[in-house]
């Protein structure tokens, strides 16, 4: 893929991330309650039926708020910013690549291929946690929930580390470039 496209892909992918994040923190206000301060966060990481439950009557419906529709819908629009923050992840890691040498391009690659597959595991976690949502709650949904949530964010660490670290090993090169 050309350098102009996947610069035209990340810008959008950045848009589009950032237009998600303001649309979802407003979704997910009422999410946030004196048991759920992570709001949606709290169900990704409920790892049992006992820990799932305690999320949902945290958002039991009140007289002025659904808290569970607000759910439903907040996991709804995360199947929409999954495919922007993977693919900015993924274009992040892979121009970066482009531009290093050694090892961490290799690294790069592969990072960039598991910030799709970070993608992939969002699906898998939106689909337990909208059965939870809906009252299937079961050991197998929370359990499955909760292990490709874990296996998610350690991706999109990675990605996020392998960004950090590059970008100043990025800026030493080409400023050791013009020195030499």
């Amino acid at each position: 893929m050309k350098l102009y496209s996947q610069f035209i892909l990340m810008t959008i992918s950045i848009v589009g991330s950032l237009t998600m994040i303001l649309v979802m923190s407003e979704s997910g206000k009422a999410l946030k309650t004196e048991k759920t301060a992570c709001a949606i966060i709290n169900l990704e990481f409920a790892y049992s039926p006992d820990k799932v439950n305690q999320v949902i009557a945290a958002w039991s419906p009140t007289s002025d708020s659904n808290r569970i529709k607000s759910a439903v819908v907040n996991t709804q629009f995360d199947f929409i910013f999954l495919i922007f923050y993977s693919l900015f992840f993924y274009f992040s890691c892979i121009l970066l690549s482009q531009k290093l040498i050694g090892k961490f391009t290799k690294v790069g690659q592969w990072i960039a291929i598991g910030a799709l597959t970070a993608g992939c595991f969002d699906i898998v976690e939106n689909i337990g946690m909208l059965f939870s949502l809906h009252g299937h709650v079961n050991w197998f949904i929370s359990l499955f929930t909760f292990i490709f949530s874990i296996m998610k964010w350690l991706l999109v660490l990675f990605a996020v580390v392998y960004i950090l670290a590059g970008l100043p090993l990025l800026a030493y090169r080409k400023f050791r470039h013009k020195i030499l």
